[in-house]
């Protein structure tokens, strides 16, 4: 994340204080800011100048390394973090304040005593619904970035959570309770434009919560039916699949469709045919669709038949794309991304339609506000 050090630490340290635990408070900060940034897990920034000199000379007494990276970041790092800055919302503040932690629209203001703990320094956690998810995320996110040379020393830092379905939101309260920050992203699970999220699902669950009950959290509920519809059938073609692409129902879906078809089931006559735009948009398109498998029994239920009349492909169709390996790292996915950025198979954003376009931005901006960091290379002796 995008943190802070606000003009009130500087000023504390400046006048001084008969207050031991808020001095000691700011000690630890100053030394966690040091280390957070050399191992580069967030973008970390003095308020001002004048707040990084204060700083500075306070630590004239102190060991070499927290006074060397306040100075460092003062002299080299102040502009070019001002403007990554600009681009996150919401940012960390910490101040000498009584609150513990504050949300407002487009930061969150944290106490000496909250950012003196070891646990706020570390990455923040990333929570999708299933935990293979978040190198597909993390795709886009590299994609994105790639594409905006401001950002070309900016890295993602995160820690991946298990989703486990159903349990989701359970894990995303019990950090948020914590004190632990935390990005979710979920499904919407819907099958066609503006359609009410199915009660009880995460999507609905998430979108019920009150931000300032859970402060430390953010969720994301995609406008497409789940992770899967975000890719274009170019990442399919890239990935060697173009002998097998009529296997791929999917793949020959129009793309108005392919935003809230069902990778894993398919579309089931009930689901399919429930809005008007899409029964149009599915007999405009000439798509083969099953006959029941109780032809005349359903015929009674009319659009109450839940029988699959478009196939789905499984549980493993992000695995044929990408394939999945376990001990595949943030740096491997980082190159593998530019590999393909560089020769086009990424599913360009410009080769998807626009709803998918704007997902696509949308994951990226949550990335970048909550994971983004900035290594400070430097050397004590």
């Amino acid at each position: 994340m995008y943190i802070e050090i606000g003009d009130s630490i500087g000023t504390s340290l400046q006048l001084g204080s008969n207050d031991r635990k808020t001095l000691d408070e700011i000690e630890s900060i100053l030394t966690y800011a040091s280390f957070t940034s050399r191992e580069g897990k967030h973008c970390i920034k003095t308020a001002s100048r004048a707040c990084a000199q204060k700083i500075t000379d306070y630590l004239q007494t102190q060991s070499g390394y927290q006074k060397i990276f306040f100075s460092y970041i003062n002299s080299h790092f102040s502009t070019y973090l001002a403007g990554i800055k600009n681009l996150v919302k919401p940012y960390i503040v910490v101040e000498k304040t009584n609150k513990k932690i504050e949300r407002l629209e487009d930061k969150i203001i944290v106490n000496t005593e909250f950012a003196s703990r070891c646990d706020f320094w570390n990455s923040v956690n990333f929570l999708p619904e299933n935990i293979i998810d978040w190198r597909y995320f993390l795709r886009i996110a590299y994609y994105e970035k790639m594409q905006q040379s401001i950002l070309k020393n900016i890295d993602f830092s995160l820690t991946p959570e298990q989703g486990s379905g159903g349990r989701t939101i359970d894990t995303y309260k019990f950090r948020c309770n914590e004190g632990k920050f935390i990005l979710a992203i979920l499904d919407s699970d819907c099958s066609y434009p503006n359609q009410p999220y199915i009660p009880k699902s995460n999507a609905d669950q998430f979108n019920k919560l009150d931000p300032t009950i859970y402060p430390t959290g953010t969720n994301v509920i995609l406008d497409v039916h789940e992770i899967e519809n975000l890719f274009s059938s170019d990442i399919f073609l890239s990935n060697g699949n173009k002998n097998n692409a009529n296997k791929f129902i999917g793949y020959n879906l129009p793309p108005e469709i392919r935003q809230f078809y069902d990778f894993k089931t398919g579309f089931a006559y009930n689901r399919l045919f429930k809005n008007s735009y899409m029964n149009k948009k599915i007999i405009d398109s000439g798509i083969t669709i099953k006959l029941c498998r109780n032809l005349l029994e359903c015929l009674k239920k009319n659009k109450n038949c839940s029988c699959v009349v478009v196939e789905g492909m499984g549980n493993d169709y992000l695995i044929k794309l990408f394939g999945c390996n376990i001990n595949e790292t943030k740096k491997d996915i980082s190159n593998a991304v530019k590999s393909d950025f560089e020769n086009r198979l990424m599913g360009a954003p410009e080769d998807l339609i626009d709803p998918i376009k704007k997902e696509w931005q949308r994951i990226y901006r949550a990335f970048l506000t909550w994971f983004c960091s900035f290594k400070v290379n430097i050397c004590v002796s």
